[in-house]
């Protein structure tokens, strides 16, 4: 069943500023991991009424200290503009996937 929604979730300007804040904050983290290779997430949260992301939900764990750091970085994204359905702010459940490759420099 589909529900009619007037404006979906949203986090700045459009979707590129949400996928710059991950890559951003994933970035600054990955740099003090010694692992090497391509990870990926798959994401799982609703912005409530508030616009605050919550009920996060990783689904593809990859290493329990980066797994949270993730679900972090979600949680603390800062004011969503949340959706709306019939002129009411509402809750909706929204999906991420980021991959991004890791290499470290041995010196």
């Amino acid at each position: 069943m589909t529900h009619h929604v007037d404006r979906v979730a949203q986090f700045g300007k459009n979707d590129q500023v949400w996928d710059n804040y991950l890559t951003n904050a994933i970035r600054q983290k990955v740099q003090s991991y010694n692992v090497t290779g391509v990870m990926s997430y798959d994401m799982y949260y609703t912005v409530n009424e508030e616009g605050k992301a919550t009920e996060i939900q990783i689904g593809n764990k990859v290493e329990p200290e980066f797994d949270s750091f993730v679900k972090n970085a979600i949680r603390s994204s800062g004011k969503w503009r949340p959706a709306m359905q019939y002129g009411r702010e509402i809750p909706m459940k929204n999906e991420s996937h980021i991959s991004f490759t890791v290499t470290v420099m041995y010196h």
